[in-house]
C-alpha cells in the first residue's frame, strides 16, 4: 500500500482540527485560570508577568499536543477522525519528534505575525489599532504548513516534513 493510501484526506484533518479547537479551549482555560489565580495576573501588557502567561498557556498546548502524540499517536479529534501521528517509519514518535512537531507547527502562524508586524510598521496603518488589510494579507502565511500538503507528494503538511513524523489512518 502506498503511502498516499494510508495518509487521511486534507477534508478529514481539517474537520479534526475545528474540533481539536474546541478541545484547546478548555485547555487553554484551565491553564490561563491557574497561572492567573496562582500569581494574581490579571492580564496587563505592562506586567512583569505578561511573558510567563503566554509561555504557560503556550507550554500547556505543547503538552497537551506531545503527550497525546507520544502515547498513542492520537489527540481525541485524531480518534475520532481515525488517523494517528507516526514517525516516517511507521512507528510511535520519539518525545523529541513530538517536540519538534510542535515547534514547527508555529512556523506559518510565527511568520504571519512578522508579517503583520512589519506591514503595520512599513504603512504605519494599525499602529494604534488592529488592521484587517495587513491580516487579510497575512492569510496565506499563516495557512503555510497546512497548504504544503496540497503540493506534498504524500499530502503532508509542512511541519510533519520537517519532524519526521506523518499522519496515517488509525
Amino acid at each position: 500500500m502506498a503511502t498516499s493510501d494510508m495518509t487521511p484526506t486534507i477534508r478529514r484533518r481539517l474537520l479534526a482540527m475545528v474540533y481539536e479547537f474546541i478541545l484547546l479551549f478548555g485547555v487553554v482555560f484551565i491553564s490561563a485560570y491557574l497561572f492567573s489565580a496562582l500569581t494574581r495576573f490579571r492580564g496587563d501588557p505592562a506586567s512583569p508577568l505578561y511573558y510567563g502567561f503566554q509561555f504557560t498557556v503556550f507550554g500547556a498546548v505543547g503538552l497537551y499536543f506531545v503527550l497525546c502524540w507520544r502515547k498513542s499517536g492520537q489527540t481525541l479529534p485524531m480518534k475520532t477522525w481515525k488517523f494517528r501521528v507516526v514517525s516516517t517509519d511507521g512507528s510511535r514518535p520519539s518525545l523529541p519528534r513530538c517536540w519538534a512537531r510542535y515547534a514547527a507547527a508555529w512556523i506559518g502562524p510565527l511568520a504571519a505575525l512578522a508579517a503583520y508586524k512589519a506591514i503595520v510598521l512599513l504603512t504605519g496603518y494599525g499602529m494604534t489599532r488592529f488592521s484587517v488589510a495587513a491580516a487579510c494579507a497575512v492569510v496565506p502565511l499563516a495557512c503555510l504548513n497546512f497548504a504544503w500538503a496540497v503540493a506534498d507528494r504524500d499530502r503532508q503538511f509542512l511541519h510533519d516534513r520537517l519532524a519526521g513524523t506523518r499522519l496515517a489512518k488509525a
